[in-house]
């Protein structure tokens, strides 16, 4: 009975009522209210970690956009490069480049489409036939189910159509694309021979901006800006006055007409210049009645400009072959330059 009434006394679970608590006991006490007590975030913590993650995502987004136009542009330059290659394996069997309407239908057969080039043959229509290969992923508006092409040919660095003598009007184009292009081998085309400024030197291609959807009730800004023709102050005919017309479709633009009807598609490889550097507003030439038509030599000429939605530039397939990102601080000159075939500079 003793040794039971000794358990008790010093038993954990059966302390006597009033006893001294162990040491044991109380240390345990002191860290459960302790860890009873453990306080939250408080507000500023809060913030500043909201602050901190915020950061972390205004860096990262702009990254994430970067790698993905990054991405989109050399899709979008390897599609030149099929282009390019196309162009070349034509004119290694016909021995020239075609630049006529129908140029891209006419390389298709050397771009695994040999279809599309036989319903040209046949007649079909060709409206609504989409070509990945000739459509850039970084136009967001491109009209990708009618066929639109984000690339353009280009024809030369001159007015499509100047005065050379008194009363006198001609087709004055030099480039890629000129004075309709030698039909000997059945289509408007130039022999890599005739481009004496070298292929390398020589612009072929480069991108265009097309009509949109919905155009009329968008604000002309940033690249909507670049889907119109705008009318200038003054029309220029004479030849080397290609640079007052730029000065005028710069710095004295007068109201925008309809949405650029030339819009390349692929069954019209449409024109674009030199005159005007990348991703300037294009200008019909002169303050003319905006229901005519903008290739009627009769009654104007139109400035085309290389346009793009990429950060900053365009990209551009040289008649060798290559492309190129040229951006849209390019030098003038430079840039004129390219656009001409034969003209020595």
């Amino acid at each position: 009975m003793s040794s039971v009434r000794a358990r008790a006394k010093t038993g954990p679970t059966n302390r006597p009522l009033g006893s001294p608590m162990s040491p044991e006991l109380r240390q345990h006490g002191r860290s459960g209210s302790h860890a009873a007590g453990q306080r939250g975030f408080t507000l500023v913590e809060l913030l500043a970690c909201m602050a901190v993650i915020g950061v972390l995502t205004a860096l990262l987004i702009p990254a994430v956009q970067m790698a993905r136009e990054s991405a989109r542009r050399a899709s979008c330059g390897n599609n030149l490069k099929q282009v390019g290659l196309g162009l070349h394996a034509y004119a290694d069997a016909h021995g020239a480049f075609p630049t006529n309407e129908h140029c891209i239908l006419h390389i298709s057969p050397y771009l695994e489409a040999e279809d599309l080039f036989e319903r040209m043959i046949n007649g079909d229509n060709m409206n609504g036939v989409v070509l990945p290969y000739v459509q850039c992923p970084t136009d967001s508006l491109l009209l990708r189910e009618y066929g639109a092409m984000s690339y353009a040919i280009n024809e030369g660095s001159r007015l499509r159509f100047s005065e050379v003598r008194a009363g006198e009007t001609e087709d004055t184009r030099n480039g890629f694309r000129n004075r309709g292009g030698d039909s000997t081998i059945g289509v408007p085309s130039i022999k890599p021979s005739e481009i004496i400024d070298g292929l390398s030197h020589t612009a072929a291609f480069s991108e265009q901006l097309g009509s949109i959807r919905g155009m009329p009730d968008m604000a002309l800004e940033g690249h909507v800006a670049l889907r119109v023709y705008w009318l200038t102050a003054k029309r220029f005919v004479g030849l080397g006055e290609e640079a007052l017309a730029a000065g005028q479709c710069r710095d004295h633009r007068l109201s925008h007409t309809a949405p650029t009807t030339s819009s390349p598609n692929v069954a019209h490889c449409a024109p674009y210049g030199h005159i005007l550097t990348p991703n300037e507003p294009s200008c019909i030439n002169g303050p003319v009645d905006p229901s005519a038509r903008p290739w009627d030599p009769g009654e104007r000429s139109v400035m085309i400009a290389a346009s793009s939605q990429h950060p900053s530039g365009v990209q551009m397939l040289r008649a060798d072959g290559s492309v190129t990102f040229e951006s849209d601080d390019v030098d003038r000159d430079v840039w004129n330059a390219l656009g001409s075939a034969a003209d020595g500079d």
